[in-house]
């Protein structure tokens, strides 16, 4: 069943005409944005997601030459933004069969026929199907989260351009993760034990991480800080208990600012304390909240450092670090991988 084209020309020209021209009679912008959402929804045909597309461009420059808020224009910005990446998720999925029927059902081509045009006859130069596709490659969750970030923060505008950012930045992280296990496979451990084990594993599955040669590295009286994200300490204290450590305590990173989250948005990382053999400590005015600034992407705050330091004596070791640290040893520093790659 086809959709009706007239109906959603109707429909996005109304948008137009009340954002244009508000009235106090006329529904709210917010209702014909998800009115637009809808129509993204139910488009089926690549043509059609860069019509929503088109359109919602031309709202965003309309919202910002007249000086609308940044509200108003990160909501036009946004129906882009999602029909940026459905285009890109049907120009991969036609990519993949060229020249036949589109492999999944519900993207049909633009004649209806399933005949797949080509990017010329959509009016989609070379570039902005290779970014499209590129912004599609953003796993949904981490899509989601840049939209209500950007949103939520004070200034922030939504563009295609950061969409871009942070896919390249997830691509980065991939890299640097299979760098990291090819490494692993070859680099030797440091020589000697631990009294003190930090680990911040990156993107790994929960048996990789339990791979970890955490137990080879730990002295027999040894202190285990394991970061792990809200929505993983279960499988945070699987890891614990399957490396040989006795759970103790949760110290919580308490961040600057507010982020998203499904049930509560979140504000707090995780890093568990945990202790094999017995191990001694320097216990002062050391607590359980750790309010620091945010770093860079994926780096804990000094001050988790310097807690560890005058907290616990003895030879110290991070996994997976993100920077060198003067005093302790590493083993697969992201941060080295990074540059001897050149990313």
């Amino acid at each position: 069943m086809h959709r009706d084209h007239q109906a959603t020309d109707k429909g996005f020209l109304q948008w137009h005409v009340e954002i244009s021209t508000p009235c106090p009679c006329s529904p709210t912008p917010l209702i014909h944005f998800e009115n637009a959402r809808r129509e993204l929804e139910l488009a089926r045909t690549i043509d059609e997601v860069k019509e929503i597309r088109d359109r919602a461009e031309a709202m965003r420059s309309y919202c910002k030459q007249a000086q609308h808020s940044l509200e108003m224009q990160n909501q036009c910005a946004e129906i882009k933004l999602r029909a940026e990446r459905r285009a890109g998720e049907m120009l991969t999925e036609t990519e993949k069969n060229p020249g036949g029927q589109a492999e999944h059902g519900s993207y049909l081509s633009h004649d209806g026929r399933g005949r797949i045009p080509k990017l010329s006859e959509l009016g989609i130069s070379w570039n902005q199907s290779s970014r499209w596709q590129k912004i599609s490659e953003i796993p949904e969750e981490s899509f989601e989260d840049y939209i209500e970030t950007i949103k939520s923060k004070k200034g922030g505008e939504l563009t295609s351009s950061g969409a871009l950012l942070l896919a390249r930045e997830i691509q980065r992280q991939k890299l640097i993760h299979d760098l990291e296990e090819e490494i692993a496979k070859t680099t030797p451990l440091p020589e000697g034990s631990f009294h003190v084990i930090v680990v911040d594993p990156s993107a790994m599955s929960l048996d990789e991480i339990k791979e970890i040669p955490v137990k080879q590295l730990a002295a027999d009286n040894c202190i285990l800080w394991l970061w792990s994200t809200n929505a993983h300490l279960p499988d945070a204290f699987e890891v614990v208990e399957e490396w040989g450590f006795e759970y103790k305590t949760l110290l919580t990173w308490i961040k600057p600012r507010i982020g998203t989250g499904d049930w509560l948005r979140g504000r707090t990382q995780q890093c568990l304390m945990a202790v094999k053999g017995h191990p001694v400590v320097k216990l002062t005015n050391q607590s359980t909240a750790l309010h620091a600034p945010l770093r860079e992407h994926s780096q804990k705050p000094d001050e988790f450092y310097r807690l560890v330091e005058t907290l616990c004596p003895g030879r110290k070791i991070e996994l997976f670090a993100r920077e060198n640290r003067d005093g302790w040893d590493t083993w697969l520093t992201s941060m080295n991988i990074s540059e001897s790659v050149g990313l």
